[in-house]
């Protein structure tokens, strides 16, 4: 898989979206570290919404239903 080229126009919402859908993470938390290994900022108030969290979830399961191992 290629990796994702992050520019300075990418969101934290963008972002999180993307890797939800990549399948490397599989849990809420996973994400989180994930956008701040990246180095995103302020993810705290970005994951303070149920609706944010719900909607990474949903794509998250269904990214790890369709992996192959």
């Amino acid at each position: 898989m290629l990796e994702k080229i992050l520019t300075p126009e990418t969101t934290l919402p963008v972002r999180a979206f993307e890797l939800a859908r990549e399948g490397r993470c599989i849990t809420i938390k996973d994400l989180r570290s994930r956008l701040a290994l990246e180095g995103f900022t302020q993810i705290d108030a970005h994951f303070d919404g149920q609706s944010f969290k719900k909607q990474l979830s949903a794509l998250m399961r269904e990214a790890n239903a369709n992996t192959v191992t």
